[in-house]
């Protein structure tokens, strides 16, 4: 049987190009398994070097906003009304789906009997050496476990097809479509129920994390341990620049200025600062300029009750 294994990946580290050829060694193990890399970025020849096929494809079609974005949220208290902050971050799940088509378009006439997709930093265990040392031709789906513990039923980072399945798969993937989903996981699960497939209750795993440990952690912008400050820039009503400042997790009394009035925070306290004017905040008897670092594109505050009434 002709078996081959296409891995998607994005190795734009050190670690993940080190966990990349971690996998490529483990799969050069197996007998009769050819290897195809695809890559949005460009690779060392190193690792190119390590398998039968390369395909670099610079596109990378990263989706924003205002086509999309995913919305992360917390709620804080602010004197007794409660306050939604939210950040936004760019949807990475088509790319995957773009990294299956420009995959197995390479090798759609080379007549391999079972086709592999998997993501560059797949655990490769019992059961996934097991399926691919297996030689009955089968489309099949597992589960998938993310570094946060939480499972899906489709995974996108070790799946198999039988050649006529994905053949007609990748004819189906289009970015539009794409969009009436709400991940990635979804829209492949869509996808696949187009064929008779085996369902596997195996939860497959990583061993990155895709958010590179940022996820749901960007809620603090102050470089300052006395303080935690959120800075929104985005209304979510108008989708117009907004300029808020919310103060919280004060660990200690703090000053603030702006426009050459002082505003003392005492310790446990929260604030909220609307305006378009630079704050400063007293340290080592002096006002500085607040320094943020900031990770994603737009943030938003507003009161949850109005966001869930939609009553703005």
């Amino acid at each position: 049987m002709n078996k081959i294994a296409i891995i998607l990946s994005h190795c734009n580290t050190e670690e993940k190009k080190t966990v990349l050829k971690n996998l490529i060694e483990k799969l050069k193990g197996f007998d009769n398994l050819d290897i195809l890399l695809t890559s949005h970025i460009p690779l060392e020849y190193d690792i190119i070097d390590m398998v039968d096929y390369f395909v670099y494809d610079k596109s990378n079609p990263i989706i924003s906003w205002p086509l999309r974005a995913f919305e992360h949220f917390k709620t804080f208290d602010h004197k007794g009304v409660l306050y939604l902050l939210s950040y936004y971050l760019d949807d990475y799940g088509y790319t995957p789906m773009n990294q299956i088509q420009t995959g197995y378009s390479t090798i759609r006439n080379k007549n391999y009997d079972q086709i592999f997709f998997m993501n560059y930093d797949t655990r490769i265990g019992e059961e996934e050496t097991r399926e691919i040392n297996f030689d009955e031709i089968e489309t099949k789906i597992f589960k998938v476990k993310n570094t946060y513990g939480e499972v899906s039923d489709y995974s996108l980072i070790f799946s198999k097809f039988k050649n006529s399945d994905i053949s007609k798969l990748v004819d189906l993937i289009d970015v539009k479509s794409y969009l009436n989903f709400s991940h990635a996981e979804k829209y492949f699960e869509h996808l696949v129920r187009n064929f008779n497939i085996v369902r596997s209750d195996h939860e497959t795993t990583d061993i990155i994390d895709f958010s590179d440990g940022t996820n749901g952690t960007l809620f603090n912008h102050s470089t300052d341990d006395r303080y935690k400050i959120f800075y929104s820039n985005f209304h979510q009503r108008t989708y117009e620049k907004d300029s808020q400042y919310f103060i919280y997790d004060v660990e200690q009394d703090i000053r603030v200025k702006i426009n050459d009035e002082i505003y003392k925070i005492k310790k446990g306290e929260t604030e909220i600062f609307e305006t378009e004017n630079v704050i400063y905040i007293e340290k080592n008897d002096s006002f500085e300029e607040v320094e943020l670092n900031i990770k994603s594109k737009m943030q938003s505050i507003v009161e949850y009750e109005k966001r869930r009434r939609n009553s703005w």
